[in-house]
């Protein structure tokens, strides 16, 4: 705030946050931050369920086209040594609609009814989230929340969820 910049309490997420209403210039990167967004977008090789690879891709060049021209000619030049054609992973479109659902849900702050596969039991479940994150490990994304059926946080591990209803509860962390 002593800088100028409007600065929030989110009694949810129960930490500040910069205000709706700050405007903050364009950020400015140097050339290694920038090569390094740029390497990691061309040569990710891991699966795409939330489809957000080509978006960065594309934000990339937007954040690249705001370098220096010098600067944009070394990090393109330094980058086609790095770049990569391997294949991507990309998600069953049957599964789009599984993780679209879940994020608008993270995005709204609202609870969801999750359809899962359980595994241990081989029978399917259903329990009302309230989200908390999506985490990325070894095995693909998970999902962590407050399940009411386990009356607690629980792990989800996306890859057994077979359904994803938004509800009109809101979620609270």
């Amino acid at each position: 705030e002593a800088a100028g910049i409007s600065v929030e309490y989110d009694t949810a997420r129960q930490g500040y946050r910069i205000g709706k209403d700050a405007s903050i210039g364009q950020p400015t990167l140097d050339e290694r931050e920038a090569l390094s967004l740029l390497v990691l977008a061309r040569q990710w090789q891991g699966s795409d369920p939330l489809g957000l690879l080509k978006q960065a891709k594309t934000g990339v060049v937007k954040l690249l086209q705001a370098l220096p021209d010098e600067a944009r000619a070394r990090v393109e030049r330094c980058s086609s040594l790095l770049e990569s054609d391997l294949p991507l992973f990309t998600q069953p479109r049957s599964r789009q609609k599984i993780y679209d659902r879940l994020l608008d849900a993270l995005a709204d702050g609202y609870q969801v009814r999750l359809t899962y596969r359980n595994p241990l039991q081989d029978r399917e479940e259903s329990t009302k989230v309230a989200p908390y994150r999506l985490l990325l490990g070894r095995f693909g994304w998970s999902l962590i929340g407050r399940s009411s059926l386990h009356r607690r946080v629980r792990i989800f591990s996306m890859a057994f969820v077979t359904e994803v209803i938004p509800t009109d509860d809101r979620a609270v962390v």
